[in-house]
């Protein structure tokens, strides 16, 4: 299946910048179109700036979730939550509880990504690799 210009133009704003990215790593593995090449056909984009991650564990991103619903105040949501999580298929019943407390379901959404970056620069300077996030110093 393949990513179209424009699908995901209603995102978050929180989201736009990794979308970005990500059309980048895609049209430099030819994923998508639109890359860029010079005259001799060489990609304008270094492949060697960019190196696989492996995914997260499950029994990881269980624990971010546990780790979530600790921080939940909303007595109701918590419960919710936690009942999913003990379940068949945690994770899809964990995110069907989600969608009947909306703020929390935001709150998790910023939760995790802190959570996969923080565990993405741990990665990171296990291997050695520098990371370079696009962002600039304030």
């Amino acid at each position: 299946m393949a990513i179209e210009e424009g699908e995901f133009d209603d995102a978050p704003e929180w989201m736009k910048d990794d979308i970005d990215a990500a059309r980048e790593v895609l049209r430099a593995f030819g994923e998508l179109p639109g890359q860029e090449e010079d005259p001799a056909g060489n990609s304008y984009i270094d492949l060697n700036r960019y190196a696989s991650i492996e995914q997260i564990p499950s029994h990881e991103a269980f624990q971010f979730t546990a780790d979530f619903i600790d921080e939940v105040n909303n007595a109701r949501a918590c419960d919710a939550m936690s009942r999913a999580l003990a379940g068949h298929k945690p994770f899809r019943r964990f995110k069907d509880a989600l969608n009947d407390f909306p703020k929390e379901r935001e709150r998790w959404f910023e939760y995790e990504a802190k959570r996969r970056r923080d565990y993405i620069e741990e990665w990171a300077h296990e291997q050695g690799v520098e990371l370079d996030f696009g962002e600039s110093a304030s």
